[in-house]
């Protein structure tokens, strides 16, 4: 497998920053369907651990989210040739 050496001289490096921003929002509501929105069903189980345990769902939805995600990137000498470091945050 090849070397960057000669492509990149030791004191040189390539770095690229990227960010990526996304928000989230609901649409005003239209009657009582619930399917259209972003949205989970969680399962949480009462009662005795391993004998009996009762399911009691819990319908999650998501109604606005604003978040960030960072990323850099940096082109190394040794394989797979690329570095990367990222970071993310989210306002829900």
């Amino acid at each position: 497998m090849g070397s960057l050496r000669g492509i990149f001289p030791t004191y040189s490096f390539l770095m690229e920053n990227l960010e990526i921003a996304f928000a989230y929002r609901t649409p005003p509501k239209r009657g009582m369907s619930r399917t259209k929105n972003a949205h989970l069903l969680v399962h949480f189980y009462a009662g005795l651990r391993n004998f009996a345990a009762v399911p009691v769902p819990v319908w999650v939805e998501l109604r606005e989210a604003i978040g960030t995600v960072r990323a850099r990137l940096q082109v190394i000498q040794e394989p797979p040739f690329i570095k990367v470091r990222h970071h993310m945050e989210v306002l829900m």
